[in-house]
C-alpha cells in the first residue's frame, strides 16, 4: 500500500548521472518526499534514502532490430512506472536527450511535472552550435535520422536519432546552476519565468569531497586506479563521435598531450581518463606503448583532486568539476576544433592552452620550478562555485511543486 508521501521520480540514465545527483536524494527524503531513482541495472550504488528501480537506458546492440528492440522496451518501462508508481513529479538530467525521451512524453501525458535539473554546464548560444554540428554529419545520416525519428514517433515511440531539442524546452520547471546558464537557457527560447537558479547537486558533492579530501584518500584512490604519483590526468572525449573533428584529427590531439608530458615530465605517470561512453578500446590501438595508463572507471572527481595536474581536452563538465575542486588545470583547445573552446567562461581561464605547443610551454615551466608538493585542497576557497546547498534548494522547490499539484493549483 502506497504511503502518502509525495513520490517523485529521478530519472538517471548513466552512472555518473546517479553520482552527480546523488546528494539531492536524502535532502528530498528530509522534506517527507519519496525519492524513487530509476537507472540502468549495473550502476553505481545509490543513496540510502532512495531506492532504485532499473530500466534499459542503454545497451552493447549491434544492428538496427537489436536497437529499435532497446528503444522499445525503454519505452514500455518509461509508461509503466508512471502508470504503477503514479510520481507527483519527475525529476531529469535533460529533456531532450534519447534515453530520456519515453520518460519526458509518459510524464506529460499524465500530467506528472517534469522538472529539468541541471547537471552540466551548457554551451553558449548551444542550439547554434548543436545546429552546426548536425548539419556536418553527411546527408544521409541526417536524413535517416529525421526519417527514424518520425516513423517511432508516429508508432508511439520516442527517440532523439534527428536535429537535438532545445534543453528545457519540454520541461515545465527548469533549474540551472548559477545566473550565466539561467541567461544562455532564456536566451535558447526557455521561458523565463520556468527558469530557477539554485545551484546544482553535483557541486555539492564536490565541496563536500574537497572538504573531506587527504593524503590518506589520495592514496587510496591512485592505489585503486594502478596509478603511481606524481600524476598529470589527461581527460578526454571521442571528438570524432560528437562529429566535431575527424577520428585522425582526435587520435592525433591525444597523442601529442601524452608526447608532451612523456617530453616535459619525465617520471611521472600519464594516465588517460576516459569519457563515460568511450571504451578502452578505442584507445589501446594508438596509445598502445605501454607507458600511459587508461582508466575507464575509477570516479574522475577523486582523481581530480589526486593529481598534480589536469590536462583537459577542450573545456568540459569534468573540467569544470577541476576548477571547482581547485586542481591545477590546464585546458588544451585548438584552432582547427573550435568546440574545444564552447565554454567560453573555462576557456578564458588563464591555464588555457591555444595549442600542444603551449601545453609543452605550460608543464616545462611546471617541471623548471619543481612543482608543488601535493598538497589537501582548502576546505574554502574562491575557486569553490557553491556553498555546498543547491540540493536543499532544489529539494525546497520540488516540495513546493509536489504540493502545489496535491493541491490541484498546477
Amino acid at each position: 500500500m502506497r504511503d502518502d508521501r509525495g513520490r517523485v521520480l529521478v530519472v538517471l540514465p548513466r552512472a555518473d548521472h546517479v553520482r552527480g545527483y546523488a546528494p539531492l536524494v536524502p535532502a528530498l527524503a528530509s522534506r517527507g518526499l519519496e525519492p524513487i531513482i530509476v537507472s540502468a541495472a549495473d550502476s553505481v550504488p545509490i543513496p540510502a534514502a532512495g531506492r532504485r528501480i532499473a530500466v534499459p537506458f542503454y545497451g552493447s546492440v549491434r544492428g538496427r532490430v537489436a536497437w529499435l528492440r532497446l528503444v522499445v522496451r525503454r519505452e514500455l518501462a518509461a509508461r509503466r512506472l508512471m502508470r504503477s508508481l503514479a510520481p507527483d513529479a519527475i525529476v531529469v538530467p535533460s529533456d531532450v536527450s534519447d534515453a530520456l525521451l519515453a520518460f519526458v512524453a509518459a510524464a506529460r501525458r499524465r500530467r506528472v511535472p517534469v522538472v529539468y535539473v541541471q547537471g552540466v554546464p551548457v554551451f553558449a548560444d548551444f542550439p547554434r552550435l548543436n545546429a552546426e554540428t548536425h548539419a556536418a554529419r553527411s546527408r544521409g545520416r541526417r536524413a535517416l535520422g529525421a526519417t527514424l525519428e518520425l516513423l517511432l514517433g508516429m508508432a508511439g515511440i520516442h527517440v532523439a536519432t534527428g536535429a537535438k531539442g532545445v534543453l528545457g524546452s519540454r520541461a515545465d520547471h527548469v533549474i540551472v546552476m548559477d545566473h550565466e546558464q539561467a541567461r544562455i537557457h532564456i536566451g535558447a527560447g526557455v521561458a523565463a519565468e520556468r527558469v530557477s537558479v539554485t545551484g546544482a547537486p553535483f557541486v555539492d558533492g564536490l565541496v563536500a569531497l574537497r572538504r573531506r579530501f587527504d593524503g590518506d584518500l589520495r592514496r587510496r584512490t591512485l592505489a585503486g586506479a594502478g596509478i603511481d604519483a606524481p600524476v598529470a590526468l589527461i581527460l578526454t572525449k571521442s571528438l570524432h563521435r560528437l562529429g566535431w573533428t575527424t577520428r585522425a584529427m582526435h587520435e592525433a590531439l591525444v597523442q601529442e598531450m601524452v608526447a608532451a608530458v612523456h617530453a616535459e615530465l619525465p617520471g611521472w605517470t600519464c594516465a588517460v581518463k576516459l569519457h563515460p561512453a568511450e571504451s578502452v578500446d578505442e584507445y589501446r590501438a594508438f596509445l598502445a606503448d605501454g607507458a600511459v595508463r587508461i582508466v575507464q572507471d575509477a570516479p574522475v572527481e577523486e582523481l581530480l583532486l589526486a593529481s598534480d595536474v589536469v590536462i583537459s581536452l577542450g573545456t568540459s563538465g569534468a573540467a569544470l568539476s577541476a576548477r571547482v575542486l581547485g586542481a591545477r588545470l590546464v585546458v588544451v583547445t585548438h584552432p582547427s576544433v573550435p568546440m574545444l573552446g564552447a565554454h567560453r567562461d573555462l576557456a578564458a581561464d588563464p591555464a588555457t592552452a591555444g595549442s600542444t605547443v603551449e601545453l609543452r610551454a605550460r608543464l616545462r615551466a611546471l617541471r623548471t620550478i619543481g612543482g608543488t608538493p601535493w598538497a589537501p585542497p582548502a576546505p574554502d576557497g574562491d575557486t569553490v562555485g557553491s556553498d555546498g546547498r543547491a540540493s536543499e534548494r532544489i529539494a525546497d522547490a520540488l516540495h513546493a511543486i509536489v504540493q502545489a499539484r496535491r493541491s490541484g493549483r498546477s
